[in-house]
């Protein structure tokens, strides 16, 4: 018996190569077998696999299922179910720049070019 977990994705970017990575790396963790269906475009992708993942194609608010079959399938659900409301859908937000991180002056060399 398979568990799934349905939601709308998140990412305004969509899903590209940095959240693709970070489902990767915790599928991985896993045994069981962990599928991504966008059910917008009708892609199933194996979420061991961050090409797949960028391949199907997933944008922000596409109907999306993870599928979990076999082995330890149960905690992998469980732990996906928490990860995919509580931290997946910050994975992609820009960091802020302190302001004593910002250059207040141009460098010398390039004060005169402006």
């Amino acid at each position: 018996m398979s568990l799934q977990i349905t939601f709308k994705f998140p990412l305004v970017n969509g899903l590209h190569a940095r959240p693709a990575s970070f489902l990767q790396q915790y599928a991985k963790n896993f045994n069981a077998i962990i599928n991504l269906v966008n059910h917008k475009n009708n892609t199933m992708v194996d979420v061991k696999s961050a090409i797949a993942l960028m391949s199907s194609n997933t944008m922000f608010n596409d109907e999306c299922e993870l599928i979990f079959d076999g082995g330890d399938a149960v905690d992998a659900y469980n732990w996906f179910n928490t990860y995919i409301t509580d931290v997946f859908p910050f994975v992609d937000e820009v960091t802020p720049i302190l302001e004593s991180q910002q250059q207040k002056t141009l460098p010398r060399i390039l004060k005169n070019y402006t």
